[in-house]
């Protein structure tokens, strides 16, 4: 067995086999001085609080679907700035936008059965550019990757 942890440390502890040399011991070997970070950048679960790099995280924010509907990476910039400065710490937000006919911005399209990636400016690298401002203006994001309710229609 082989564990990975970020700082480049490497602990490995392989079980004899019947095909190796017997072994009552595991072999640890660190490719640098340096431990396992403790910054992570995500937000955990301490208890009945959230955390966010060891410190209690206070979530503020709301439901923006719309954020990659705006028309330009300027005004989703502004947006998020606008948020930050309102005191914001969270956005929940859209990671699909599923459609049967392409307009505006849209990640997916349906014909039939048949589902197409929009990777360009009008699709996944619009959702790029939510997400790298949410990251410029420090707010964390939450994503929703399906929608399993009709609503708005496409």
């Amino acid at each position: 067995m082989i564990c990975l942890v970020a700082g480049s440390t490497i602990a490995s502890s392989v079980p004899p086999t019947a095909t190796s040399p017997t072994s009552t011991t595991s072999k640890i070997t660190s490719t640098t001085a340096t431990s396992a970070p403790t910054s992570t950048g995500f937000v955990k679960t301490s208890g009945t609080k959230f955390t966010l790099n060891g410190s209690t995280f206070t979530v503020v924010g709301s439901n923006a679907y719309w954020m990659a509907q705006l028309s330009s990476a300027a005004d989703i910039t502004q947006a998020f700035t606008d948020l930050k400065n309102a005191g914001f710490t969270t956005l929940r937000t859209w990671g699909f936008n599923d459609v049967t006919s392409p307009s505006g911005t849209y990640y997916q399209l349906w014909s039939g059965s048949t589902a197409t990636v929009n990777t360009g400016a009008d699709g996944l690298a619009k959702f790029d550019t939510v997400v790298a401002a949410a990251k410029a203006a420090g707010i964390r994001l939450i994503i929703a990757l399906t929608n399993n309710w009709s609503g708005k229609s496409s």
